[in-house]
């Protein structure tokens, strides 16, 4: 009798032994990463700056390439503290639509943004940079040979983005004024051999500016071409290689004119076209130093 009761117990208790050390099932939870991200997204909505900010930074810390799209949607913020905030949270995700995304921000009403966004894009790996033609167009616009360091860095990454930053120091040598001067005697001993010959290189008297507009030969359309040279260079970053492109379009016309019975016509026509922009953008402050003689 004391036998089975004792084995009924010792059953028992091996029975609950079982059943307590067995693995219980686990709610299926959505991935923490995932979960963060959303958490920091709504948080990078708050009144607060202070919160925005830290929820840009550690947004930029996971790295997660979902990450991106609401540090994307912050860089119009109307605190500055904040957009700093997100532009240094997208270089730390590293991703090109992260680089995008900071390109974006230059609106053209935020070109004081300008040095953070060129700061961080050229901390982004080299298979990022690689053809990012607008930015070249930064970078080439912060070089300063009086901030060597700096220099060196942006130097690093125009080489790394290859052919269009190339394309961007040969531009300069049109400008000759004694910044771009600076810049292409510094840029000359750099250890980059692709920067140091492009700006080494003599200037190609076709181009007319950064843009590679080639003159005609038909004093009113070189003018009327180097004004569009000049407008494209101050509008917003972003917006650049459209309009450069709808640019080279009326140039190639241009040209196929000019080895035509119509090239004697073309000067008049290329006079009444820059008086038309003349009168559309010259008011505008950011353009007039287009036309100054």
């Amino acid at each position: 009798m004391h036998g089975s009761r004792n084995l009924w117990f010792a059953l028992t208790v091996g029975l609950a032994v079982i059943i307590v050390s067995c693995p219980r099932p686990v709610a299926q939870r959505p991935s923490s990463g995932v979960h963060l991200v959303e958490r920091l997204a709504a948080q990078l909505r708050a009144a607060d700056w202070h919160k925005r900010v830290d929820a840009a930074r550690k947004l930029g810390a996971t790295g997660r390439p979902d990450a991106v799209a609401p540090l994307a949607g912050a860089v119009g913020d109307k605190d500055k503290r904040v957009r700093v905030a997100v532009i240094r949270g997208l270089a730390r995700i590293g991703t090109r639509p992260a680089a995008d995304a900071m390109i974006a921000a230059l609106d053209g009403a935020s070109m004081w943004l300008r040095p953070q966004v060129a700061d961080s894009l050229v901390r982004m790996p080299a298979k990022v940079l690689a053809g990012l033609e607008v930015a070249a167009q930064i970078f080439v616009a912060e070089l300063n040979p009086a901030q060597e360091s700096r220099f060196v860095h942006l130097a690093a990454g125009l080489a790394a983005i290859g052919e269009p930053g190339l394309v961007a120091i040969r531009g300069l040598k049109k400008l000759t004024t004694p910044r771009s001067r600076g810049i292409l005697k510094r840029l000359a001993r750099s250890r980059h051999k692709g920067l140091a010959k492009a700006a080494g290189e003599a200037p190609n008297r076709k181009i007319t500016s950064t843009l590679g507009i080639a003159i005609l030969g038909i004093p009113e359309c070189d003018r009327y071409l180097s004004l569009l040279a000049c407008y494209i260079s101050k509008i917003p970053l972003p917006q650049q290689a459209s309009t450069r492109a709808a640019v080279q379009k009326t140039f190639d016309a241009y040209r196929k004119m000019a080895t035509g019975p119509a090239r004697s016509s073309l000067g008049k026509a290329c006079q009444m076209a820059l008086a038309a922009w003349k009168q559309a953008v010259s008011r505008m402050p950011r353009y007039r130093s287009c036309f100054t003689p």
